[in-house]
């Protein structure tokens, strides 16, 4: 079975239960940059392309993004005054980078979180090889009183969004059985709990005070 953790994570929420346990951050990333290309490797709209950068004195590319799954990148914000910024005025719609957008690999590096993050820190040169993300909505309906959520999730201080960890019996492995090309894996992320979104200690208050839940997952698309 697919399992995100890093060691020393404990998950965070279970069923009713939440006891939130906050690890390491997200990370800034603002020591590599100029942007040199950008080439799709999926006809618009782009699902996966490639942007490459060379380091050079004083500029920054200003780029955060969450390690936490271990796995993967996942951008969680963009400085409007860096090389992103610029990158993304000159880029085609599809292929700008955008938070919610995942850094597959660094330098053909992947399945390896912190390394990838030690070569955007470290490397010269980089070539990231960023996915944008599938989004949908999971309606958990208002019987979630009644029955555990069983999922487990967990997150980072500077996280943007809720990693599902697990899951057991419960509404959300209800939901999968009823809407197969819909259903939640681990390694999800939970990005919105109905109107709730940006500070994943909001979005676990949700959870656990909303009657009725309508949670916004992403996964990289093709994942």
């Amino acid at each position: 079975p697919r399992v995100c953790n890093r060691e020393g994570v404990v998950a965070a929420m279970f069923l009713f239960s939440c006891c939130c346990n906050v690890d390491d951050p997200g990370q800034p990333v603002e020591d590599f940059q100029s942007p040199r290309k950008s080439t799709a490797i999926v006809d618009h709209p782009a699902i996966e392309f490639s942007v490459e950068f060379v380091k050079t004195d004083g500029a920054l590319i200003g780029v955060s993004v969450d390690d936490f799954d271990g796995e993967k990148l996942h951008i969680t914000g963009l400085r409007e005054d860096c090389l992103a910024a610029r990158y993304n005025a000159s880029a085609p719609s599809s292929m700008r980078l955008a938070p919610g957008d995942y850094i597959m690999s660094v330098n053909k590096v992947s399945a390896d979180g912190l390394e990838m993050l030690r070569l955007l820190r470290e490397e010269k040169g980089v070539e990231l090889r960023v996915r944008k993300p599938l989004n949908w909505v999971v309606n958990l309906g208002r019987e979630r009183r009644k029955a555990p959520l069983g999922i487990k999730l967990r997150y980072g201080s500077n996280s943007k969004s809720l990693i599902v960890t697990d899951i057991a019996p419960g509404l959300v492995q209800q939901w999968n059985a009823a809407h197969p090309e819909q259903q939640v894996r681990v390694c999800d992320r939970i990005t919105a709990v109905n109107e709730v979104r940006g500070a994943p200690t909001d979005m676990m208050h949700a959870i656990q005070d909303s009657s009725e839940l309508f949670l916004q997952l992403s996964r990289p698309r093709g994942a």
